[in-house]
């Protein structure tokens, strides 16, 4: 059948005029009609699959930059829209441009209320000593960007930020739920449509969470989050949704006066000196999937008050309180009469149960005032005192370098640490 969408009329076939209406080319068709009732019909064209279903080809745009690599797992795919979240000042927009100079190549364009389009061409030629090759406006309304997206036909656009987007015909100012909705799904049925990634920097609430509403972290493709501390230069940046692979990555950034560099954890030191020092012990963490050298830094003194003192820096608190009474029961350190202070270096909170064995034995150092065995420390330690296997294990391994490791094959219970040769 086909049907006119002027007037609605149905012929069994194709006409150039509609006989009813004389209205030229409305008749479109397989429509499918449905009686509601009330004298009400609802029409829906009947959907043809896609062509390439069964042989699907996405475009990917390769990634230069390691760390980035490492969190997008080597590229940007075409028709992906992508939401980066964090604080105000953590970086959203300099990480942005980072990624739009990797896509150099390629015709891009920036969307900003928040920023004037010239003091983000300075911003980018003092940072990276040439000129910004994407194309920077500066709009608010979400209809004028689609607009000059399907004109320009561009590959890759930033959005800064879509709290501060609006649509003209949907009710509520700017930050309005139903604003960034509405912003949000046209962004989505662009991409889609033109093949453009789209890239949006979103704000974040007082917890932490991507701000209004969560609607926004499903109808994206991919979700990450940049992570920093006040006065410190380190950047993590945390992968919590990925339709085109594993969300299991995490990229390691500087923000340096210049850029946004990749952080290289401090590899495993092997001077035997260095492995030497009381109080502190190696192993291998796990955060987001990724293996970095941790170094467990353990400081002991006597209790002067009524209650031991516990006081934990970038490591489970309440994990390393019931290691603290682990090591008490099975290794028989006198931790009930000391305080421990415990810090990771790095900036990383580690929840990480491969770290246990390692937490142990930088007590046993630093009760006896002397490292066990210079060695890597690997095991996650049961209530019972058992040593097993840690999760991730052939990737803990892999970064070790070569270096000892000590696991769950050397020793089966914590007590064994002191018989570790």
């Amino acid at each position: 059948m086909f049907l006119c969408t002027s007037c609605k009329y149905q012929s069994p076939y194709k006409l150039g005029k509609c006989p009813h209406c004389w209205a030229l080319g409305m008749m479109i068709p397989q429509i499918h009609s449905r009686d509601v009732g009330n004298g009400a019909v609802l029409w829906g064209r009947v959907l043809q699959p896609n062509e390439s279903s069964s042989t699907p080809h996405v475009t990917a745009y390769p990634l230069s930059h390691p760390e980035w690599a490492k969190v997008f797992w080597w590229s940007l795919m075409a028709w992906g829209v992508y939401l980066l979240g964090g604080r105000p000042w953590v970086g959203k927009s300099t990480a942005s441009l980072s990624l739009l100079d990797q896509l150099s190549s390629l015709r891009c364009g920036y969307f900003s209320w928040e920023e004037q389009p010239s003091a983000i061409h300075a911003r980018f030629a003092r940072m990276m000593g040439k000129p910004l090759t994407a194309l920077v406006y500066y709009a608010s309304r979400i209809d004028d960007i689609l607009a000059t997206i399907e004109q320009e036909q561009f590959a890759c656009v930033v959005i800064d930020s879509i709290q501060m987007m609006r649509c003209d015909d949907s009710e509520g100012s700017s930050w309005s739920v139903w604003q960034i909705k509405e912003s949000t799904q046209r962004l989505v049925d662009c991409a889609k449509r033109t093949g453009c990634i789209v890239w949006i920097i979103g704000h974040i609430t007082k917890d932490g969470a991507i701000a209004w509403p969560k609607y926004l972290e499903h109808i994206v493709d991919v979700v990450c989050t940049i992570e920093g501390e006040d006065g410190d230069e380190k950047r993590i940046v945390r992968m919590s949704k990925n339709r085109f692979g594993t969300d299991q990555s995490l990229g390691l950034f500087v923000m340096t006066a210049t850029w946004l560099e990749a952080m290289v954890p401090e590899a495993l030191r092997r001077d035997p000196k260095i492995f030497a020092w009381p109080w502190l012990a190696f192993s291998i963490g796990i955060d987001n999937g990724r293996a970095m050298p941790v170094q467990i830094e353990v400081l002991l003194t006597k209790t002067t008050g009524r209650f031991p003192l516990r006081h934990y820096v970038w490591i489970d608190a309440k994990r390393c309180d019931m290691l603290c009474a682990i090591a008490e029961k099975y290794c028989k350190l006198p931790m009930s009469s000391h305080d421990v202070y415990v810090h990771i270096p790095g900036g990383i909170v580690y929840r990480d149960s491969g770290l246990d064995l390692a937490f142990i034995a930088a007590l046993a150092s630093a009760i006896h005032h002397k490292t066990i065995v210079p060695r890597v420390w690997i095991g996650e330690v049961w209530l019972r005192g058992y040593v097993t296997k840690p999760s991730s294990l052939p990737k803990r391994l892999l970064e070790c370098s070569g270096a000892s490791v000590i696991d769950a094959q050397s020793i089966k219970t914590v007590g064994d640490i002191y018989s570790v040769r």
